[in-house]
């Protein structure tokens, strides 16, 4: 009988190993596997700690978000520690890229920012990228990134927030603002070019582009701030037809920003080609260079993000049809709260000879056409009478298919335009809503009310209040979203007290005097705030809170304001004139007096940026600003207490006293 013969060999070490054995172990192991392999001895500490490992878990978690300008910051900041200065003296700090900041951040041109500098003294200055990456999953280092928002990639400082999964950034345009807080994954990206925020990009992609070509561009509305990127789409040129192209030939490129509606002031420019600098459009902004987008990933973002707003040609093959709104007439009488009055061509024969100035094309209500436009109408398409008492303010969601109104019933009444529907929020306020605004690309919209309160709601939910914001003493009068920080709206009360607020906090972040009516932030931009009070309307920076510019000329108290689509212009609506004022040379440009009942509120027109419309009383005013020329629409049957237009879908919304809303087009 054969015996078994037992081996007693001793344990192998992990050091006895072959090397590459051995490091294609330590290559499986997760970065806190690592750490504790590092204290077993000398040997595994120098191993694990050494770029080659950690450099994969850098690229397996941070490689989309993270490029070369990361990598390039964090040797800067090791060179910085292990110099020593910072660390044995923080305040000698000059750059402001190591240590804390209290409060605001300095106004310091940052490539990075290091909020814990203390990460890397000792030997940790010397693991390169180990060090990075517990600063990266720690949320110490402020990272170059480009952040997606709305429709724009900002150049940002980045950091992880390790709780949520997401990510902070803040954007310096005068000053390290917020940008937001908890951005997904997927809303940032590594820089595509290593080119500075306030430099021009310069590319010689432009000599090939052909239409249809995708395209992101750099643009900034002034010389002080950074360059964003927006996405845009080569277009043809005008003299381009189904049987001749031209473009390749032209040294003319057509920049197309179709998120825009196609009569939009803002959907087409024009560039040169041969160009490699900052092209000016005076009303536009200023443009820089152009990349075009290889990569379809890219593009697919894109559609992403803006399934609304974004046409793409493949998907416009009916796009001259512009029959929809009358096709929807019946689908108007199906519902009990909607009247259908009037036909949409109701305007006699004399509109050529009112807007025969006017072709729709321009930006400048200052500025003289001579194309004659062809085929304006004007009328009503919808009414809704929800209401019990005076409805006082209305507005449109971004995308126009919402419009929510409100008034003396304490609530809100929100109206899918799509649909026809309507649906109405709780009575959570107990006096009058005085105003009502949706947040940018949102169903969510925030309500002012007679009882010192601002309350936020979602139009697909609006059983309850998402928040309540106290802090007013007085009758709340108006309030606005920031056009691009999403998170920030401001509001005024009856004693002129305007106070900024943050959605993310319930107590306002800034309080100052000089708006006691209604206030508006710049569109676009948003640079500045105007604010109503008696009869001034004042001009304040929104970043410093400071009085710009004040308007005078009303001799009455001003309603009413509002501004052009671009933020160039603005006008304000007292009982007895109308005045547009140029936010460049601070002047009146155009005046309209009454001569008949008084008036209450006012709109630019969304297609004929020429063209104001006026709420009065019971009428529309629609004033030819250039032309100088009035037509007068019957519209209610009490005020006008004010109006809002959709760029989207070229539609006016008019509310009244009369109970009712109204919709024109």
């Amino acid at each position: 009988m054969e015996k078994s013969i037992k081996l007693n060999l001793p344990p192998i070490s992990l050091l006895d190993l072959p090397e590459s054995t051995l490091d294609f172990i330590l290559k499986c192991l997760s970065p806190m596997d690592l750490c504790r392999m590092s204290k077993v001895c000398v040997l595994l500490k120098g191993k694990c700690e050494s770029d080659e490992f950690w450099e994969n878990h850098i690229k397996e978690k941070w490689g989309r978000v993270i490029g070369d300008a990361v990598y390039k910051e964090w040797e800067w900041h090791i060179a910085i520690a292990k110099d020593g200065v910072l660390l044995n003296n923080q305040h000698t700090n000059q750059t402001g890229s190591m240590g804390s900041f209290s409060g605001v951040w300095p106004n310091l041109c940052l490539g990075s920012y290091l909020e814990h500098f203390k990460l890397l003294n000792g030997k940790n200055s010397n693991n390169f990228m180990m060090s990075l990456y517990f600063s990266l999953e720690t949320g110490s280092f402020w990272f170059p990134a480009q952040v997606y928002k709305e429709l724009v990639i900002y150049n940002a400082l980045v950091k992880y927030d390790s709780q949520s999964n997401t990510f902070q950034a803040r954007y310096q345009n005068r000053d390290w603002g917020f940008l937001g807080r908890n951005i997904e994954w997927d809303m940032v990206r590594a820089p595509a070019v290593d080119t500075p925020p306030y430099v021009v990009h310069v590319s010689h992609c432009s000599h090939n582009l052909k239409p249809e070509d995708h395209v992101e561009i750099q643009w900034r509305p002034d010389t002080q701030s950074p360059y964003d990127w927006w996405y845009a789409v080569i277009g043809h040129l005008d003299s381009c037809n189904q049987n001749c192209c031209r473009c390749h030939y032209s040294d003319t490129l057509i920049v197309e920003f179709r998120q825009y509606p196609e009569e939009s002031d803002s959907r087409r420019i024009k560039l040169c080609r041969k160009k490699n600098e900052e092209q000016s459009d005076q009303i536009e902004g200023y443009y820089g260079g152009i990349r075009k987008l290889e990569n379809e990933d890219e593009i697919e973002t894109w559609k992403r993000l803006f399934p609304l707003q974004i046409q793409f040609q493949d998907d416009m093959e009916d796009f001259d049809d512009v029959g929809s709104l009358e096709d929807s007439v019946e689908s108007f009488h199906s519902h009990d709260d909607m009247e259908h009055f009037g036909d949409v061509d109701s305007l006699d024969d004399n509109v050529e000879s009112f807007l025969s100035q006017d072709d729709g094309d321009g930006t400048n209500p200052s500025e003289h056409h001579t194309d004659a436009s062809q085929g304006f109408t004007f009328g009503e398409v919808g009414s809704m009478r929800n209401s019990n008492s005076k409805v006082v303010c209305c507005h449109f969601s971004s995308d126009g298919k919402l419009l929510a109104s409100a008034g003396n019933d304490k609530k809100v009444v929100v109206w899918n335009m799509e649909t026809l529907q309507t649906e109405s929020t709780a009575e959570e306020h107990s006096l009058t809503v005085t105003d009502v605004r949706f947040r940018p690309n949102s169903t969510q919209l925030a309500t002012s009310s007679s009882d010192s309160t601002v309350r936020l709601w979602d139009a697909a939910d609006p059983l309850f209040s998402l928040q309540v914001h106290i802090g007013h003493t007085s009758h709340v009068a108006s309030l606005d979203f920031h056009p691009t920080k999403n998170d920030l709206f401001c509001s005024c009360d009856d004693i002129n007290e305007i106070r900024f607020w943050n959605i993310n906090q319930y107590s306002s972040i800034q309080g100052f005097k000089g708006g006691s009516t209604q206030v508006r932030f710049q569109p676009r931009v948003g640079h500045l705030l105007a604010a109503a009070s008696g009869s001034f309307v004042s001009l304040f920076d929104v970043e410093t809170c400071m009085q710009m510019h004040t308007f005078q000329g009303h001799s009455a108290e001003v309603h009413f304001v509002c501004w052009d689509p671009n933020g160039d212009y603005l006008a304000s609506v007292s009982e007895e004139c109308v005045k547009v004022w140029s936010i460049a040379s601070g002047e009146c440009i155009h005046e309209l007096n009454c001569n008949g009942e008084a008036f209450r509120s006012c709109v630019f027109h969304p297609i004929y940026s020429t063209l104001l419309v006026i709420g009065a009383y019971q009428s529309l005013e629609l004033w030819n600003m250039v032309e100088n020329k009035i037509m007068t629409i019957p519209a209610h049957e009490c005020v006008i207490s004010a109006l809002a237009q959709s760029p989207v879908t070229g539609m006016i919304a008019s509310a009244s006293h009369d109970k009712s809303v109204k919709i024109w087009k």
